[in-house]
């Protein structure tokens, strides 16, 4: 039987009526949903899942091109539905992160926080003459010749006492819990 015979009155008693019609629009339905979707997005689902809405409701069809409209309108709203689905899981993903971020920024923060007031308490127990440098080398981002030459010292004095608190630093730190 050829395929213009059920271009008029649609027979669904006939077996090979729903493969015509399955043979005739499946490509061009991929290809229309792939104007919405990508491949990923389940092109090929979405026209799979026309045809059989169209199986489970054939027998309200009688024309071959009420079949057609039905088809395409019902692979654009379901590739319609599947998009509004991204933009609501986009726009859920972009708020949790957002609300992550700040969470995780604020816990960092506070700890960051917590750890230089622990440092200046630790530099308090240094010598003068090495706080000093430490404060100036690392916490006013002065260089080692800079600090040297505000001091009236050598670079290798500098570097020394640099060194030195860094270890005393070090040791203050791990030693004495509280300051953890």
């Amino acid at each position: 039987m050829n395929s213009s015979y059920y271009m008029n009155s649609l027979n669904w008693e006939e077996d090979t009526l729903f493969q015509v019609l399955f043979d005739r629009y499946y490509l061009q339905l991929c290809r229309f949903a792939a104007k919405y979707l990508s491949e990923s997005e389940g092109q090929e689902d979405v026209v799979q899942d026309a045809f059989a809405k169209l199986w489970q409701q054939r027998l309200y069809f009688k024309k071959q091109k009420i079949v057609r409209n039905f088809l395409y309108v019902t692979v654009r709203n379901q590739c319609l539905n599947i998009c509004k689905h991204r933009k609501v899981i986009k726009k859920y993903i972009s708020y949790t992160s957002k609300e992550k971020f700040k969470e995780r920024y604020s816990k960092s923060e506070d700890i960051r926080k917590k750890r230089i007031d622990k440092i200046h308490i630790a530099l308090q127990e240094l010598p003068e003459s090495c706080k000093l440098i430490m404060r100036m080398g690392y916490i006013q981002g002065m260089k080692n010749k800079e600090i040297a030459e505000d001091l009236y010292i050598s670079v290798n004095t500098v570097k020394t006492q640099k060194k030195r608190g860094i270890k005393k630093l070090r040791y203050l730190l791990l030693e004495d819990p509280k300051l953890i």
